[in-house]
Formats: structure tokens, C-alpha cells, sequence
């Protein structure tokens, strides 16, 4: 990418981040007229338009860019949103899918289509699908992120159910089984991978926000007379290194 492109594509974020959406559109366009080529600035202007609302252009300019290059990662990502929010999921999941198809190792496109499941309460599918990702490239931090967002997501699908039946075993297992995979994985990323020091924080405040929501359904369950396997317990204390 050549300095000016760059220039006008950092200065355009820094419009959108001033909510100044037009103004920002107006310089990629203007930019464009030098560079009509350029699909870095055609897939910014599709940003610029999707967050103006002009859905219609964004899925043109998007779709654009595509037809030049299916493989570039950031407009089909786009694209996909655009389509998830515009109440065509089917649409976008095939558009993922077939993404991934040829490019495996793509973890923001993995990311969006397990957010697309999730949001359709298919989490199953969701937790496979993002589990066999992270297992196939292990030493890259990124390919941990639909994982981690899946697990949060069913985690707090749990805990509702939960609430909703205090007294259920099965319940409150479940949270448990889903609190301790968490653990694992964090426990997994700190030991094997290499982590900048902002990572490392956020996965130590992480492991010590479960450590609590682990501690609270411990509690729970022993007011209520839930059984909780002994073998869960030693992992879970054996993972907190307590």
C-alpha cells in the first residue's frame, strides 16, 4: 500500500471515530477518482456506506471488490455483516462458508460466521466449529478468538438458565463444564503461546473474573445440595494453582 492511500484510509477511521461518516466518505471517493483500482479504498468506502446506512451502494462497492479479488479477506468480512444485519443470514452464512472453503486459516471470517450461529441459538454448532479452528492453528493467538467469544456468549446463555432453575443439577453442571473449559484455554494460551503484555493482562483479569463466577456457583450449589464431581473441583483448583 503505497503512503497516500494509506494516509487517506488512516484519516478516514479517524473521521468515522468523530462519527463524521460523510466527510470521510468524500475523501475515499475523491481518492478514488486517482486510484479507481485501489480495493483497500473501495472496501473502506463500503464501510464508510454501510455505516451511512446506504446498504444498497455498501453491497454494490463490497461485491465490486469481490469480483476483482473473492480472497480479499476484509470486504467479504464486511460484506457478511452487512448481509447478517440486513436480515439475510443464509445468505451470509454461504458466503462464509465458502470463504473458509478456500481460506481455512482465516480467523476474522471464523469469528463472524460462530457471532451469525450464535445469533440463530445454534451454539453447538458454534463451539464445534471454533474448537476444531483453534486446534488446527495453535500457535496463533488469533485463531483463539472465536472460541473465546463463543464460550463467553454460551457462558452467559447458562447462567440465564440458571437463574431461570436454580435447582436444576444439570444447569448448573453445564455452567461449570463451560466456566472450566474457559480456564483450560487461558491456562493453554499462557503457557504455549506468546503473548504481548497487553494480552497477558486482559487473560489474567479473564481467568480472574471466572475464578469468581466458578467460586459463585460452588457456593450456590452447596446451599442448594448440588453435587459437585470431585474431579471438577481438582481441576478447577488445580488450574487456579490454589
Amino acid at each position: 500500500m503505497d503512503h497516500e492511500s494509506k494516509d487517506v484510509l488512516d484519516l478516514a477511521s479517524n473521521l468515522c471515530q468523530d462519527e463524521q461518516e460523510q466527510e470521510a466518505e468524500d475523501i475515499v471517493k475523491d481518492a478514488l477518482l486517482r486510484d479507481p483500482t485501489n480495493l483497500d479504498l473501495l472496501t473502506k468506502l463500503g464501510v464508510i456506506q454501510a455505516r451511512l446506512c446506504k446498504d444498497e451502494e455498501a453491497e454494490a462497492t463490497f461485491r465490486r471488490v469481490l469480483d476483482v479479488d473473492p480472497n480479499h479477506e476484509k470486504a467479504l468480512s464486511s460484506l457478511g455483516r452487512l448481509l447478517d444485519q440486513s436480515l439475510r443470514a443464509e445468505e451470509a452464512e454461504v458466503l462464509y462458508r465458502n470463504y473458509l472453503g478456500r481460506n481455512p486459516s482465516s480467523h476474522c471470517v471464523m469469528d463472524d460466521l460462530c457471532r451469525l450461529l450464535l445469533s440463530e441459538e445454534r451454539s453447538e454448532e458454534a463451539l464445534s466449529l471454533s474448537r476444531i479452528h483453534a486446534a488446527m492453528f495453535l500457535s496463533d493467538i488469533n485463531a483463539y478468538d472465536a472460541l473465546r467469544f463463543t464460550l463467553v456468549t454460551v457462558e452467559e446463555m447458562l447462567s440465564s438458565d440458571l437463574d431461570d432453575n436454580r435447582e436444576s443439577a444439570e444447569a448448573t453442571l453445564l455452567l461449570l463444564d463451560n466456566l472450566v473449559e474457559q480456564l483450560t484455554l487461558i491456562d493453554h494460551m499462557r503457557r504455549t503461546l506468546d503473548t504481548t503484555p497487553s494480552l497477558e493482562r486482559e487473560l489474567l483479569d479473564e481467568t480472574s473474573r471466572i475464578a469468581g463466577e466458578i467460586q459463585h456457583v460452588f457456593d450456590s450449589a452447596k446451599v442448594r445440595d448440588i453435587q459437585i464431581p470431585e474431579e471438577t473441583v481438582t481441576k478447577v483448583e488445580t488450574l487456579l494453582k490454589l
